[in-house]
């Protein structure tokens, strides 16, 4: 696992010239589509676009996926394919900056890799069809997406495809390279299109942003909530925003609570947009909140202290808004995207060297 100083990160990596980016809409839009491209720039690169489960037809130094998200429009493998029926001297580097999360730890790792191509499998021999399978089929196949993941990142890796895999955080990189697969780590960069301060008045004390329908948070969140409430504190609960309409709301807010969808994951992005919109997220403890420091940029409770430390915080602005204030100073001057980009080109160029290929 090789964990790159972002700080020192170039933004003028000569090689690649021309990347592509598989963006994962079926059309150029989107908080990464937009960063990663201007990262790119930033770096020196010319940058096309081109969706994810399309051949392209241009020629390119290197191509840059992200996520996956969907089982439809998410899927990494077409791309390694198509970059295997190329002729060997023609093949761009692929590189993939991992937004996802990694399969539960508590899988004991020999039945990891199996389950993994059993989901492979799955995919090849239902295809779309999952989708008009009984109930009780449809279930089981469409569950176990971050196994997806997995057998896909096994499967570029072991065909000599995948030139770089960036991760969001240590945690991911530590147990993916406890199966044979060579991470960097490189936190979400910020670029505008995750908002700023606009000056709004903030007149929604507390929010939650996500999405409620895992296990986990629909255990945990009710009891939260209603001890927020116990204290004359409702929590205002969004699912859904994106763009100017997702700062504004940001814009009003005053504190972000956190709690995980599953506890090995890791929310880089909910942390990043908090920060830029300079609101202040109060966390549930987690493996590793890197590069955000507890003290510092966010706020870490026991989950049956959360209620009493947000309220604690709402009582002492001047606390609340310096830690914002410091989170957002953070990610507007050091966490930049375009340090991030010049990380993961920068490690591509180095396995490239080691390969004689660049």
């Amino acid at each position: 696992m090789t964990q790159p100083d972002l700080s020192r990160a170039s933004n003028s990596v000569p090689w690649p010239r021309r990347v592509l980016v598989l963006h994962e809409a079926e059309s150029f839009g989107g908080d990464f589509d937009e960063s990663f491209k201007a990262g790119l720039e930033q770096n020196g690169c010319e940058v096309m676009m081109s969706q994810r489960t399309a051949p392209w037809f241009v020629d390119v130094d290197a191509v840059l996926g992200y996520g996956p998200f969907s089982l439809q429009t998410g899927d990494m493998l077409p791309a390694g394919r198509w970059i295997l029926a190329m002729p060997p001297e023609k093949r761009p580097a692929m590189l993939w900056v991992l937004t996802e999360g990694v399969p539960d730890p508590r899988i004991p790792g020999r039945l990891v890799e199996p389950a993994a191509k059993f989901r492979l499998f799955a995919d090849r021999v239902f295809g779309d069809r999952v989708r008009r399978l009984p109930s009780r089929y449809r279930r089981l196949l469409l569950v176990g997406h971050r196994l997806r993941i997995f057998g896909q990142l096994k499967w570029l890796n072991q065909r000599s495809v995948l030139t770089c895999l960036g991760v969001t955080s240590a945690s991911r990189a530590r147990y993916l390279s406890g199966h044979q697969l060579r991470p960097i780590v490189t936190p979400l960069g910020y670029h505008p299109v995750y908002g700023a301060d606009l000056g709004l008045q903030r007149d929604i004390d507390v929010a939650f942003i996500g999405n409620l329908d895992s296990p986990r948070r629909r255990r945990l969140l009710p009891g939260l909530f209603a001890s927020l409430e116990d204290r004359g504190i409702k929590v205002n609960v969004q699912s859904a925003l994106y763009g100017d309409e997702r700062s504004q709301f940001l814009n009003r807010c005053r504190i972000i609570i956190n709690v995980l969808r599953a506890e090995q994951d890791f929310v880089g992005q909910r942390f990043l947009l908090a920060a830029a919109n300079n609101a202040l997220i109060v966390s549930e403890p987690l493996n590793d909140a890197e590069p955000f420091v507890p003290g510092r940029h966010i706020v870490v409770a026991a989950l049956e202290q959360l209620a009493d430390t947000v309220t604690d915080l709402l009582g002492d602005e001047p606390r609340r808004a310096a830690l914002a204030h410091a989170a957002h100073t953070f990610v507007t001057r050091e966490l930049t995207v375009g340090r991030m980009i010049g990380a993961i080109l920068a490690e591509s160029k180095r396995v490239r060297s080691e390969a004689n290929l660049v």
